[in-house]
């Protein structure tokens, strides 16, 4: 729960400040969490991207695959 209000946060900063602006101390403040709870999930805020990049990517392959795994059902019936 608390990696998803850090990375709700992240993103709505992001929207408004930018990537380069931003800092830890932000994202804590706007999320509503200490820094030590951020640097157990996150070394830091290149970490957080990467990893809400990677769920992104995961989340778009799995899509895709479904999808080909229904068209693949349909073409062969």
């Amino acid at each position: 729960r608390k990696r998803t209000t850090i990375k709700e946060a992240f993103i709505h900063l992001i929207n408004e400040k930018g990537f380069n602006s931003l800092t830890v101390s932000d994202i804590t403040r706007e999320a509503g969490v200490s820094r030590g709870t951020f640097y157990v999930h996150y070394t830091d805020k290149f970490e957080l991207l990467t990893k809400i990049e990677d769920e992104l990517i995961d989340n778009i392959a799995a899509a895709l695959t479904a999808n080909l795994a229904e068209q693949r059902r349909y073409y062969q019936s």
